[in-house]
């Protein structure tokens, strides 16, 4: 990545539980070679949607989740980017007494939370 550009951090709100709308500014989505979303979230999987289409998906490991944006500008000019993370489970048990459901998992300590998101603009990739 180009690291002589500053990331331009990405407003975001909170929407539903585990769900955010990012803003994504029109003006830094064309001009780069590309333009990537960086996205640091607390959850099990992290799912990006346009206007109900998923563009990306990550499954949690500790290092960011980078979206490329770019070729979405045009779907993005007219709909805005939904980020819905799938929390993890703390303390699950399965409680497979109940007839009724069959199989009934209860957890405690859900966490699914964006923490940061932020706009990375690439105009040049060094390999070294």
């Amino acid at each position: 990545l180009d690291e002589k550009r500053e990331p331009l951090e990405a407003a975001f709100r909170k929407v539903g539980i585990g769900r955010y709308v990012v803003d994504v500014p029109q003006e830094v989505l064309r001009g780069h070679k590309q333009v990537l979303l960086r996205v640091n979230y607390v959850g099990d999987i992290g799912h990006a949607f346009i206007n109900g289409q998923m563009i990306s998906d990550n499954f949690a490991n500790g290092a960011a989740w980078d979206i490329r944006l770019d070729c979405y500008a045009d779907e993005l000019a007219a709909n805005p980017l939904t980020i819905y993370i799938t929390p993890t489970k703390e303390h699950v048990t399965v409680d497979v007494s109940s007839a009724m459901a069959g199989r009934m998992e209860k957890a405690t300590g859900l966490r699914a939370e964006l923490l940061s998101a932020a706009i990375l603009p690439v105009d040049e990739v060094v390999c070294k």
